[in-house]
């Protein structure tokens, strides 16, 4: 009991200080990912402000819920000119290609399968 009550404690303390993220007011990291389709994504050569999803990838039915809901909501209520929509997931390339296209997304979508944007937004150590 001693040991369930340990292993509670620490997955406890260790998801919420892993959830932390960047405190309000902070400046956006700049992140280098390769996107779905393979080209290289650079946030600090865009001049409009980003909106970053980031789910957890292709395999979880409420992510791809959320993704399509985006596409087909949020989506095209942007203003593409002041605001980029981008999606961001640790799954390869090829799947996050894969999800992409059969969704239908009318944003980039990211891979990140070494986590370096969570860790850069401060979700996980």
């Amino acid at each position: 009991m001693k040991f369930l009550l340990i292993v509670i404690l620490f997955t406890f303390s260790f998801f919420t200080h892993a959830l932390t993220g960047l405190k309000l007011g902070s400046k956006s990291p700049i992140i280098t990912l390769t996107e779905a389709s393979g080209n290289r994504f650079d946030s600090s050569k865009l001049s409009k402000k980003i909106i970053y999803v980031f789910y957890r990838g292709s395999w979880c039915p409420y992510c791809v819920k959320q993704l399509k809901s985006l596409n087909t909501e949020l989506y095209p209520l942007l203003d593409k000119s002041k605001v980029e929509l981008v999606a961001i997931s640790v799954d390869k390339r090829a799947k996050a290609h894969k999800m992409k296209l059969k969704l239908n997304l009318n944003f980039p979508v990211l891979t990140d399968t070494k986590a370096i944007s969570l860790k850069k937004f401060n979700i996980i150590n």
